[in-house]
């Protein structure tokens, strides 16, 4: 996408001054890429870092989410920790769906009866044909 290529041309210091300018926070790690959420990967074309964003629990168990989902490997560290802190920024802006809304079965039990009394009488039509 234009934004991936965008971001593929920026230097270390030009991702840390773009995630400056959006209010984006890169937190340190003492990890091998210096950045939380980002691993560095070896590879045939040299080092390249993975942004990788950990599934919340939550998410994971009420809704089957992968562990990690990656957001693709980058020239640079600080090209990867940029990316990972505005897609976590997105995600967390993104409307969730609340925990009584996704514990309320009711909704789900009135579709269903509406679904089988449907059944129901077109199986009712279908017999009253025959006799």
């Amino acid at each position: 996408s234009a934004r991936r290529s965008d971001v593929l041309s920026m230097t270390a210091d030009a991702a840390l001054a773009a995630a400056r300018a959006e209010g984006l926070v890169l937190p340190d790690s003492s990890g091998g890429s210096g950045y939380i959420g980002v691993q560095r990967r070896q590879s045939k074309c040299g080092t390249r870092f993975e942004a990788l964003w950990r599934t919340p629990d939550i998410l994971r168990r009420r809704f089957g989410l992968s562990h990690t989902i990656s957001f693709g490997t980058w020239a640079n560290a600080q090209q990867a920790a940029y990316v990972l802190a505005r897609e976590s920024k997105r995600i967390g802006e993104a409307p969730q769906p609340s925990v009584s809304a996704v514990n309320d079965t009711s909704a789900v039990r009135q579709g269903a009866k509406a679904a089988r009394d449907r059944v129901n009488a077109e199986m009712a039509a279908s017999a009253a044909q025959f006799t």
